[in-house]
């Protein structure tokens, strides 16, 4: 009787204080630390179902995934003095070693207080040092410049900065006006320059064709006095070849007609020769007589 009454009373004190007691639970990407009596424990509590004792204790949760804010950030002023709008995106979290600082300096709060007003200050401190018609083809180096002054100052509250996007830039009508201009001017400039180098390359492959024409004729006419050189050699070899055989027969030809007529006539002839060309000689007649 006694043990069953021993039993009784120790389920009834464990209902007791369970009933006193409520369930938290840590989530995966969270951080729990425990709160007892407004102390905060600094001993991280990871994933799973914590136990506290209503009105003295708690788990305060802090978030570790990574976060977003997203922002259409509007009146960021240029390096001219124009206004401009941008939307913004920036990634973020909290380390689980960082956790606990965070909570105790900022608050759960953190992104109000301390991620988007540094966030906004940043970016039009950065976004002045820019011309307006160069912040999209310069979109990149603002998104550095950015994260490069932003990292530290988030750093010394435990907030780790991942990246910064900057999507879409507002410009005005005039900016968007006079790019579209500069892009046109630029276009027609590089189409200019293609249609020029296109007529040099034109103008240097005639120079280069009638070059290697006028060097062919050259040659050819080489060629051509060279053929009529050894043309003209050759003629001359043969016309003195006749010319010698031609001079030596016509003078056969002559003295033969000569002592011909010699023959023919009724004065005393005295013929001299050597066997191949006789010379005659004509003696009158006072000579015949004496």
């Amino acid at each position: 009787m006694k043990n069953t009454y021993k039993t009784l009373t120790a389920a009834a004190l464990t209902a007791t204080i369970f009933s006193l007691q409520d369930c938290n639970i840590v989530r995966p990407g969270q951080v729990g630390f425990r709160q007892q009596f407004g102390r905060l424990s600094e001993k991280p509590m990871g994933e799973g179902l914590k136990f506290v004792i209503p009105f003295t204790s708690r788990i305060v949760k802090i978030n570790t995934r990574i976060q977003e804010y997203s922002a259409t950030l509007p009146s960021l002023p240029s390096k001219e003095g124009m206004e401009i709008s941008a939307s913004a995106t920036l990634l973020y979290h909290i380390k689980p070693e960082d956790a606990y600082n965070v909570y105790v300096k900022v608050g759960k709060d953190y992104e109000k207080r301390v991620v988007i007003p540094n966030f906004n200050a940043l970016a039009r401190e950065v976004c002045v040092k820019f011309y307006a018609r160069d912040l999209i083809s310069q979109k990149d180096s603002l998104e550095v410049q950015i994260e490069r002054k932003l990292k530290p100052i988030l750093t010394s509250f435990g907030i780790t900065v991942d990246q910064i996007i900057i999507r879409d830039i507002d410009l005005p009508d005039e900016i968007v006006d006079a790019i579209k201009n500069k892009v046109t001017a630029e276009q027609s400039f590089q189409q200019d320059s293609i249609d020029i180098e296109k007529q040099r390359k034109e103008f240097a492959f005639d120079i280069e064709k009638q070059r290697e024409q006028e060097d062919l004729n050259i040659e050819n006419e080489k060629k051509e006095a060279e053929i009529t050189l050894i043309q003209a050699e050759a003629t001359k070899k043969a016309n003195d070849s006749i010319n010698s055989s031609l001079t030596d027969r016509i003078l056969r030809l002559k003295a033969i007609d000569a002592n011909k007529e010699m023959m023919q006539s009724q004065n005393t002839k005295l013929i001299i020769t050597d066997g191949k060309s006789p010379i005659s000689i004509r003696t009158d007649n006072a000579i015949g007589t004496q």
